[in-house]
Parts: C-alpha cells; structure tokens; sequence
C-alpha cells in the first residue's frame, strides 16, 4: 500500500494537469492544421481551375487568325462615325439647354406672379366698391324713377 497518501495525490494531480494542459495544445494545434489544410486545398482547387498557358496561348492564336487589322480599322471607323453623329445632337442639346431658364429666371417669374396676384387682389377689391356704387346708383335711379 501507499505509505503517503498525500504526496502521491499531490503527484497524480501535477501529471494530470500536464496530461491535460498537453491534450489542449495537440487540440489547438491539430485545429489550426485543419484550418492550414482547408486552406491550401481551395488555393490547390482555384489553381486548378485556371487555364492552363498552352490553353490560354491556343485561344490567342484562333482570335488573331479569325480578326484581321482591316477588321478593326472598319470597326474603328464605324465608331468614329457614330461618334461624330452622336456629337453633333450632344452639341444641339447643350445648345437648347442653355436657353432654357434657369432658377434664378424661375425666381423672378415667380415674383412677379406674385406681384400680378396682389395687383389682381386689389382690382377685386375695387371693382367691388364700384359695383356696390353702381347698386346705389341703380336703386336711387328706380326708387326716384328720374326724378331728381
């Protein structure tokens, strides 16, 4: 039997906590390996799916073979073409555009509609005191009926 008790406790305990602390590091190390292998195996795949040089060198020659300088010439001349038409109706509208009123026009027109309102305002306000005059007048012209 075990003499002292205590110590082969104490002992047991210290190799447990190294068995443990060991079995954390082999954890987290094999956790970062899998995460490095993941990691090289979708760079291996991306790579993989690229063309390879030759591919890529087969597919410059056919489009070279099958587009010529002439080719691009007229296309080039096609473009410039469209172009020049196009520039001459961007040219006409900036023209109009310029024309066109602009806020600081808005804002006086929009003053003088204002002034036209108040002027109108106080037309109303007149045409009828004229016209409650031009009652009086009516009413003392049927009540006398001429005589004055």
């Amino acid at each position: 039997m075990i003499e002292n008790y205590g110590a082969a406790r104490f002992w047991f305990d210290v190799v447990q906590l190294g068995g443990l602390i060991a079995l954390g590091i082999f954890s987290w190390w094999r956790d970062r390996e899998k995460v490095t292998s993941k990691r090289f195996r979708a760079v291996e795949a991306a790579v993989n799916d690229r063309a390879p040089k030759t591919q890529v060198d087969a597919l410059r020659k056919r489009l070279d073979a099958v587009t010529s300088p002439a080719d691009c010439r007229d296309h080039h001349k096609r473009i410039d073409e469209i172009m020049a038409l196009h520039g001459d109706r961007i040219r006409t509208v900036e023209g109009e555009v310029k024309h066109l009123p602009n806020h600081t026009d808005l804002a006086k027109v929009y003053r003088r509609i204002d002034q036209i309102h108040g002027d109108v305002h106080e037309l109303v306000g007149a045409v009828k005191g004229l016209n409650n005059n031009l009652q009086l007048v009516h009413e003392h012209l049927l009540n006398n009926r001429g005589n004055t």
